[in-house]
């Protein structure tokens, strides 16, 4: 198995196959949701980058109030989290994908080559 060979190289094939040719893929611990939560960092080649979050936030109301579902594995994880998320959008100008956000998802789409 290649992923096995070569740490990481999964990760870089999926993100050519999704985002297109040139496309920067980083792997990032968002623990919270569950215990091994994480989300991306897209760069894709003549695109916006992206945070896709994943289940960081499970709404814009979420997103907004830093509210943390019950259902998730711990409290103080996700708050860190979304910490993360948003100090990395502030710093780099990157936009935040919410997973369960359905109006995320249209401009996304219609970006892709």
């Amino acid at each position: 198995m290649i992923s096995s060979i070569l740490p990481g190289a999964m990760a870089t094939v999926a993100a050519m196959h999704v985002f297109g040719r040139m496309t920067r893929l980083r792997i990032l611990q968002t623990p919270g949701h569950t215990p091994g939560h994480q989300s991306l960092l897209v760069t894709p080649a003549g695109h916006q980058p992206v945070i896709l979050a994943g289940d960081v936030w499970h709404s814009y109301a979420n997103f907004k109030h830093n509210r943390v579902p019950g259902f998730n594995t711990s409290r103080k994880q996700p708050l860190a989290s979304m910490q993360r998320l948003h100090d990395l959008a502030r710093t780099t100008g990157k936009r935040i994908v919410i997973g369960h956000a359905p109006e995320d998802f249209a401009p996304i789409s219609q970006n892709r080559e």
